[in-house]
């Protein structure tokens, strides 16, 4: 059984080694590594090709930047193996990962495999589990919209048949939840869903975290608000809950982040102050009482008042 490992690369020349050097490094012999080079201004994609040219199982892509779906997309139509997982450039794998990600695999016969992972900051360890409520695609799939299972790749395995079944896929210019908008494509069919309660990955959240700060832009909001537009396309309306958190967490960030101004702003206000009275007054957790005081808090006494 092979298992596909894609690895989008652009200006990583300085922890991609790392990355490439613990997939060498797996107990599990059957992979291929299709690296995406995607138009990297650094020397990532000679580091590329320099490991291609010494282990066969590795393929590199070289292509005009396109963001990172184009990316992934393009090492989706690459990949042969009967598995697909991917990993971050600037992350690595547990050298046991492919092989008990592959042992699992062959007694399930699961179409997705979750599995945890470590959450790397300025080099302390966090486990992250993600063990889901229920091995049922539908609410596996709510609990990844809704953030409480990670919207990542990195920490699926996923059975590549399927994938083509489905047509899942990355769709074009969406490089910000674009994990979420594949995974939506994918697990809304009829997929099988198995756990795997090792943590096989780490996640370096200093490398990423800071990478993401300098990604808040006004192309990246943009393409955060085309996300939740794909997947309100996408989905039916039993992800209307967790899709509008992702539409006010936006809209927030997006007025707090002073990439907009003018009517933008306002627009913006307009579109997220009934989304956050709604979700506010909605809550079945909330007493009277706590309702009140959160919209007080946020300057809505008049409405307080009469709840």
């Amino acid at each position: 059984m092979k298992i596909s490992i894609i690895t989008a690369v652009y200006k990583a020349e300085s922890f991609l080694r790392r990355c490439v050097d613990s997939i060498i490094a797996q107990t599990y012999l059957d992979w291929e590594l299709i690296l995406v080079d995607d138009g990297s201004p650094d020397k990532s994609g000679n580091i590329c090709d320099e490991y291609a040219a010494k282990d066969s199982r590795i393929k590199v892509i070289h292509k005009v930047n396109g963001g990172v779906s184009s990316a992934r997309q393009m090492g989706l139509e690459f990949c042969t193996g009967d598995y697909i997982v991917h990993a971050d450039s600037d992350d690595w794998l547990s050298p046991i990962m492919l092989e008990l990600l592959s042992s699992h695999a062959k007694e399930t016969d699961a179409d997705v495999i979750l599995f945890d992972f470590y959450r790397v900051t300025n080099g302390k360890e966090l486990l992250i589990k993600q063990q889901p409520a229920a091995l049922e695609n539908i609410q596996v799939l709510k609990d990844i919209i809704g953030g409480r299972l990670y919207a990542s790749c990195w920490s699926k395995l996923v059975k590549r048949s399927i994938v083509l079944k489905y047509g899942a896929s990355f769709p074009q210019g969406i490089n910000l939840g674009e994990d979420k908008c594949f995974l939506a494509s994918l697990m809304k069919n009829s997929v099988s869903v198995s756990y795997l309660g090792e943590a096989l990955y780490y996640y370096d959240a200093t490398i990423n975290e800071e990478s993401l700060v300098r990604r808040i832009t006004k192309e990246s909001m943009e393409s955060g608000f085309a996300m939740v537009s794909y997947l309100e396309g996408l989905l039916d309306s039993d992800f209307e809950r967790p899709i509008s958190e992702i539409k006010i967490n936006l809209k927030i960030r997006a007025i707090k982040s002073g990439l907009f101004s003018g009517m933008q702003i306002w627009n913006l206000y307009r579109e997220a102050y009934p989304l956050v009275l709604m979700d506010i007054v909605k809550n079945k957790s909330l007493t009277k009482k706590n309702i009140q005081i959160i919209l007080s808090m946020v300057g809505l006494y008049w409405i307080a008042k009469f709840i």
